[in-house]
């Protein structure tokens, strides 16, 4: 009965596409997307209940039916994609309400227009589940096929709502997304094929018993694992993340990092455990930290909020990418569960600010007179630092325990450096003027999912203080201390928002991604 976890949501958006074509009431499609949103849950509680759970599709055996399962390495990323969804939902009936919506406050800057909702939002509704379904089964799969068709179903639905915001530069992102992510789907399903070609098999457990090194698998393995990265948004594949961040409907924003960018990342780690054989993690060692740090450094250049959390994903992935390369998948996964939980927050929450501010400017928007979204921000953003009992820090010390001398320095102290990036972000946040009071309901969702990611860490630290975390966070505030009074925390100078051309964007990146397939495939020579 698994399969009912992604049946629900894809009934549901159904249901209600049909339903808004026969004009029903609006009460009865926000019941019916709110149903779809929450109806996994209560499986989701049985399931996990009564782990590990897996069952063939249709009750077929296993070498050709479809299994699906749930067990302790999926359903954290499986609660997270729960609770992010979950958000974006009751965000989205508020946002998108046809009569009492956040949209018409959206409208300063090219920020979006006054009063200029979709035209349909039961349109958006059956989007945002048709992404619920196709992300839920796509960490349920256990078979390689079965990942990309849902993978895809998502990514579509992601496309389709990107494109419905009407911000100015708004296609030209869609149009780089598209492009890039269907670019990179129809390499990854040829390097399926390839797999399939020389083991027989699409599932992974039995790729696993039946695999044999040989050159063709290897290949296959790396032009796989490329394309999971460009849809990860790993450096330097990560063109399209930045401005598909920023373009999009804060809900729908919120979407892109938390769970389109932990799909790849998360299969990502399964190939790296059941391909063991055939894997070289040196070459995802050295893109890992170049992600992680060139994330951060493109972060610190931002005075967009959007662009800044979008490079700050870039860097987190980095730090996933270190944590396979480490061979600590359970810690990678670990850190993959709290970036989504913490990021997904985040990006609802900067969105609440800048429907308030109308702007995403650092030096147009402010918590302050917004209490409960002022404590939200400041919690979540410190739960992706080194900062024990929160639930960022569990995936991080232990991949840290994972590396040694210098690369364990190094990577420490990229960490560091997301503590110094969040706390220039408050710090920006706390000081400006106070504006229009934020949403009194947005604030209250955002400040019990804050308070959710906290009682989280607690329970998977156990409450613990590790004895690094006062060290690390003192580092952090000297650190940024002194960058302050050095003046390198002062905003870039603001340069006009240019709409680049989507042709130009998207052959460069083909430039950059055949450059680092054939850089991969020739270290395996």
């Amino acid at each position: 009965m698994i399969p009912l976890l992604v049946a629900i949501p894809l009934a549901a958006a159904f249901a209600l596409s049909l339903l808004e074509a026969l004009k029903a009431r609006r009460s009865v499609l926000r019941l019916l997307f709110l149903a779809g949103i929450l109806g996994p849950w209560p499986l989701f509680a049985v399931y996990a209940a009564h782990m590990p759970w897996s069952e063939v599709a249709g009750g077929w055996a296993r070498i050709s039916g479809i299994e699906v399962g749930l067990d302790e390495v999926n359903v954290l990323l499986v609660l997270a994609e729960l609770i992010v969804f979950t958000a974006v939902g009751l965000h989205a009936l508020r946002y998108f309400h046809p009569t009492r919506g956040l949209l018409p406050a959206y409208k300063a800057e090219g920020v979006g227009a006054p009063g200029q909702a979709p035209r349909t939002p039961g349109g958006v509704y059956s989007l945002i589940l048709l992404a619920h379904a196709g992300a839920l089964g796509a960490l349920i799969s256990r078979d390689l096929f079965n990942f990309y068709v849902y993978l895809e179903l998502a990514s579509v639905a992601g496309f389709i709502l990107v494109a419905s915001s009407r911000e100015k530069g708004t296609k030209e992102a869609a149009y780089e997304f598209l492009m890039m992510w269907v670019t990179a789907s129809f390499v990854f399903l040829f390097a399926i094929a390839i797999i399939y070609a020389h083991t027989g098999y699409l599932n992974l457990a039995l790729i696993e018993e039946h695999l044999e090194v040989e050159r063709g698998v290897e290949i296959a393995l790396w032009v796989a694992i490329v394309s999971l990265l460009v849809k990860g948004g790993v450096f330097p594949l990560h063109f399209w993340a930045p401005a598909v961040t920023a373009k999009s409907y804060p809900p729908i924003a919120a979407l892109i990092p938390a769970v389109l960018a932990m799909l790849p990342m998360y299969r990502l780690a399964l190939l790296s455990t059941y391909f063991g054989e055939v894997f070289d993690a040196d070459p995802l060692l050295v893109i890992g930290f170049a992600s992680l740090l060139a994330g951060l450094a493109l972060a610190f250049r931002e005075r967009d909020v959007l662009r800044l959390l979008a490079f700050c994903t870039v860097a987190q992935m980095g730090v996933v990418v270190i944590g396979v390369a480490a061979g600590n998948v359970p810690d990678a996964l670990g850190h993959l569960f709290a970036h989504s939980l913490v990021k997904g927050g985040l990006v609802l929450a900067a969105g609440a600010l800048i429907v308030r501010a109308g702007s995403r400017r650092f030096d147009a928007i402010s918590y302050r007179g917004s209490p409960a979204l002022a404590a939200a921000v400041l919690a979540l953003s410190l739960s992706l630092g080194p900062v024990q009992p929160l639930v960022g820090s569990v995936g991080v010390f232990g991949i840290a325990d994972a590396l040694s001398g210098p690369l364990r320095l190094l990577f420490l102290a990229g960490n560091v450096g997301v503590l110094v990036l969040y706390l220039r972000l408050n710090h920006q946040l706390l000081t400006k003027a106070d504006g229009e009071r934020a949403d009194t309901r947005l604030s209250i969702l955002l400040f019990v999912y804050a308070a959710a990611a906290v009682g989280v860490g607690l329970y998977l630290t156990g409450g613990q203080f590790g004895l690094l975390t006062p060290g690390l966070a003192l580092l952090a505030a000297v650190a940024y201390g002194m960058m302050h009074l050095l003046g390198a925390t002062r905003l870039p100078a603001e340069r006009p928002e240019k709409v680049r051309d989507p042709g130009v964007a998207v052959n460069v990146f083909a430039g950059v991604y055949l450059a680092v397939l054939v850089l991969l495939l020739l270290h395996t020579l």
